[in-house]
């Protein structure tokens, strides 16, 4: 069974209940986890690495330190 909740909280509370596991950003966890009788595992595979974008309404009308600041983070990739 698949279930859906709106948010961390419910699933670390859904969790604490036994009603199952959720994978969830790590910082959600720890800050969660320490009002709750829950444990976290450490994900390694490269699966569990999150992507990240950065979303722009539209990339020429970007001022130009915020265009700057865009082309540093994207080269230090």
């Amino acid at each position: 069974i698949l279930i859906h909740v709106s948010n961390f909280e419910a699933v670390c509370s859904m969790i604490e209940a036994g009603m199952g596991i959720g994978i969830l950003p790590e910082s959600a966890g720890r800050r969660l986890g320490r009002n709750m009788n829950i444990s976290l595992v450490q994900l390694s595979d490269e699966w569990a690495e999150r992507k990240l974008v950065i979303c722009v309404r539209k990339v020429q009308a970007l001022s130009p330190f915020v265009g700057e600041f865009v082309k540093t983070l994207v080269e230090t990739q």
